[in-house]
């Protein structure tokens, strides 16, 4: 299946805006070649790169003081402000995971609130996770992130998109088992 028929297939029921974003990332992505990421000189053709379903391995955790913590499509849904998160960027690696994102989660952590989280996601095969973390003014959170898989990804990647609002605090841990 082509990249472009992947992205059109998890996107059938999104709103127009998402379907918007995705097309102007996997525009960004054909454009750049693999040699201009400041990442690494690996190179895929756009049929390994291709996704064939939505998945969610974030389990979601009931939070006290109005933090929101859910599933980047039920935010995406329930939450219409989380729409001003979504960046794009000039990076392979970025605008491929913007374009067919199928996975992810959203954080929001309110004014003068501090939180602890711990986050185990389970990544399944070929799953782009577009995880939005939002640490308003005055908040502090400490957030955990384990990742892995219970059998052999081919491949996976993630983007967190980090905004931090005046005197907010982030420690972030990550662990990956891949």
């Amino acid at each position: 299946m082509s990249l472009e028929n992947s992205i059109e297939s998890i996107s059938r029921n999104e709103n127009e805006w998402l379907k918007k974003f995705r097309q102007d990332n996997l525009k960004i992505f054909k454009s750049l070649k693999w040699d201009k990421t400041k990442y690494t000189s690996m190179e895929f053709n756009e049929e390994e790169l291709s996704v064939s379903r939505k998945t969610n391995g974030f389990p979601i955790h009931k939070t006290k003081n109005n933090v929101i913590f859910t599933d980047i499509f039920t935010a995406i849904e329930k939450h219409p402000f989380v729409k001003e998160y979504f960046n794009s960027e000039e990076n392979k690696i970025s605008s491929l995971i913007n374009s067919s994102f199928n996975s992810g989660f959203f954080l929001y952590i309110p004014k003068n609130a501090e939180e602890t989280i711990e986050i185990p996601a389970l990544l399944e095969e070929r799953t782009f996770a577009k995880n939005i973390i939002v640490v308003d003014e005055n908040a502090k959170l400490s957030l955990i992130y384990k990742s892995g898989s219970d059998k052999r990804a081919d491949i996976a990647g993630m983007i967190f998109s980090i905004h931090l609002k005046d005197n907010s605090q982030l420690n972030l841990s990550s662990l990956q088992n891949l």
